[in-house]
């Protein structure tokens, strides 16, 4: 893990005390929580570059892409 600095001011920092004594949890356990929703909230992942570049033959395979390499990747998982 790596060590960084914040500056909150004293409201903020106190609300967030409470909650962590309240949910038994450390201030820093409650700041990685909040800030990995964040992120998870604000990700937007990275489609594939070379989906549609060729020809399948199957006219939906460039806008279902993800569906069906998720299909494939559980089918794969079940074997």
């Amino acid at each position: 893990m790596t060590r960084t600095t914040i500056l909150l001011d004293s409201e903020l920092f106190l609300r967030l005390k409470q909650l962590a004594g309240m949910q038994g949890k450390t201030v820093t356990a409650i700041i990685r929580e909040a800030i990995t929703a964040y992120l998870e909230r604000h990700h937007k992942p990275k489609k594939l570059s070379i989906i549609g570049i060729g020809s399948s033959g199957k006219g939906n395979l460039s806008e279902d892409a993800e569906k069906i390499l998720r299909q494939r990747f559980r089918n794969r998982k079940g074997r």
